[in-house]
Formats: C-alpha cells, structure tokens, sequence
C-alpha cells in the first residue's frame, strides 16, 4: 500500500485499503495565495505523516463540522510549493463550487487520482493556466468514473458479489439487486463501493 501511494497511485492503494487513502486535520490559516489567484484553498499541516508521493490530486472532500458539512469534489496540491520557494509540506485543497469559510474546520481528504508532480512557472499567469488545466482534468476524471458507474448499473450481464475474502456469495442480475437481503459486508471495485449479501434461502 504505501508503494502504491509513494509512487502516486491512490487507486491501486484504494483496492487493497477497501477505501481511499484520507489525509484529516484542521484548515489552517496560509498566505491565501490561492484566493488571490482565483482558486481558495483550505489549507491543512501534514506534519508528522506519512505522506504520499508529492503533486497534484483529484480528491473527494467531507467537511466535518461547521455550517458547510457535506461532500464535495475537488483538486488538491500536496506538497512543498516550489513556485514560492518554501520547504515544508502541507495539503491545499480547492473544493469545486463553494463558497465560504472553513478555518477552524476539520477536513477529511481522499486522495482519488494522480494528476501531476510539483513544477515551477515561469510567471502566475502560466501558473493559473496550469490551475486551471488540473481542474478540468479532475472534473473529466469526475465525469468518466460517473460515466462507468452508470454503465454498470445499466449492464444487463450478472454481477458477481464476492466476500472480502473473494469468495463468491451470489451472482445476481441488475434488475434484482435492490431485493432485501442480510448484509454481509462491503467489497470496491473501480466503480466505487459493492455491497455483498447472503443467498436468501
């Protein structure tokens, strides 16, 4: 697992973890370069972890507490800031269409996808472009998971549900699976979450 994550692939880690690698803690105060920039940040200290390979992500965010509690979508850098010459690591997450204030919040962070390392620009406009690049490129990672998502549960082949284990509980076919059945527990594909049941009778 912490190959998986030290060489920037959170999904191969989120297959072995059962669910995405989470950095959690509490927005801090930064330079709010970001919001100068067009693109707030919460900003959270990452100290004494042990941290995944440096860059850009596509993250799923749970705010925790305070007035904005919910889940949100969005692209976080984790890293040293090379662009303005400062050493020590923390997380900056941007969350897509939001508005308001979160320090003093806790912040749970899911590390989904890998979208670049750390770089320098020459100037804030070509920094900006580049923000704006990982943000589109987020969201089209975003729309081609819901995409596949959508394609699975419109499949009209059998879905196999197997224990964590890997043993094989039942095949049922998609019209049949909102049937009620006692839970056995939880197994992830690409698709995201399945939940796995016992054969009735």
């Amino acid at each position: 697992i912490r190959t998986a994550l030290a060489e920037g692939r959170p999904r191969d880690a989120e297959r072995m973890l059962g669910h995405w690698h989470r950095i959690e803690g509490e927005v801090v105060h930064g330079a709010k370069r970001g919001r100068e920039l067009g693109y707030p940040t919460a900003n959270m200290a990452v100290d004494g972890l042990h941290l995944p390979k440096l860059g850009v992500y596509a993250v799923l965010v749970d705010v925790m507490t305070g007035p904005h509690r919910g889940s949100y979508r969005g692209v976080a850098s984790l890293g040293v800031r090379p662009m303005f010459g400062e050493n020590t690591p923390n997380l900056e997450t941007h969350l897509f269409d939001f508005e308001g204030d979160l320090y003093g919040q806790q912040l749970s962070v899911a590390l989904v996808d890998y979208l670049r390392p750390e770089a320098t620009f020459d100037g804030l406009d070509a920094l900006i472009a580049q923000m704006q690049a990982d943000e589109a490129a987020a969201l089209a990672l975003d729309a081609a998971r819901a995409g596949e998502a959508d394609a699975l549960a419109a499949a009209e082949d059998e879905l196999v549900l197997l224990t964590p284990e890997g043993d094989v509980v039942e095949r049922v076919q998609p019209r049949d699976q909102e049937r009620e059945r006692p839970l056995l527990g939880r197994v992830h594909s690409e698709f995201g979450p399945i939940q796995v049941f016992y054969r009735s009778g």
